[in-house]
């Protein structure tokens, strides 16, 4: 399970203004959902700014948030407040609950807790990984070509605190991918035109 958000967001509807805010969330959206499609992952629901995702393969999601650390530069020059967006990412391993609906699928349970706690005290360009995640021989693999660093962290809702890597994204090579910027780009400028104008 992966989640990622845009580190201290809510502010920018205040500062920089609401419609700019708002067609940056949905340019890193669309970003996210790319990137996630690239590794093989289904895109389970955004709240707010965050965005949910889930892999079949915990080494997927690795690379995922690797690239999209990594490939944030193209999110930053076409999303209006570009300069301003900082992602962080929270990837954590094991059991969920599927749940169907109408809509489509959700998942609980702790790994999904954990994740996104992860996400929440991940710093802006960051990485925090659930520790259950080198117990995946392919996903320890990914983990040994790059830099990590681990230490302990109290978690909301979780009663000790528990073993987490900080992964630099630059250490892992995610391979070439053809660029995102021009769609997105056009994405936020068509969102910028649908918003209605303050006055």
């Amino acid at each position: 399970t992966l989640f990622t958000d845009l580190k201290d967001w809510p502010a920018r509807y205040e500062t920089d203004g609401r419609r700019r805010a708002f067609a940056a969330v949905k340019v890193f959206h669309a970003f996210v959902a790319a990137v996630v499609r690239r590794h093989g992952g289904t895109l389970v629901k955004t709240s707010g700014e965050a965005v949910m995702a889930s892999f079949m393969s915990p080494a997927a999601a690795v690379r995922a948030a690797a690239d999209l650390q990594n490939r944030s530069g193209e999110l930053r020059r076409a999303a209006p407040l570009g300069e301003r967006l900082e992602l962080r990412v929270g990837v954590s391993h094991g059991r969920v609950l599927r749940h169907d609906t109408l809509e489509g699928v959700d998942y609980f349970g702790n790994t999904v807790n954990a994740a996104a706690r992860l996400m929440r005290r991940a710093d802006g360009g960051g990485i925090l990984l659930s520790a259950r995640l080198f117990a995946d021989p392919e996903a320890k693999a990914i983990l040994d070509e790059g830099r990590w660093e681990s230490r302990r962290l109290a978690l909301k809702g979780f009663q000790t605190p528990v073993e987490v890597y900080r992964f630099d994204a630059a250490s892992l090579e995610t391979g070439p991918a053809p660029s995102l910027t021009a769609a997105l780009r056009a994405l936020g400028r068509a969102v910028l035109a649908l918003l209605p104008r303050p006055g």
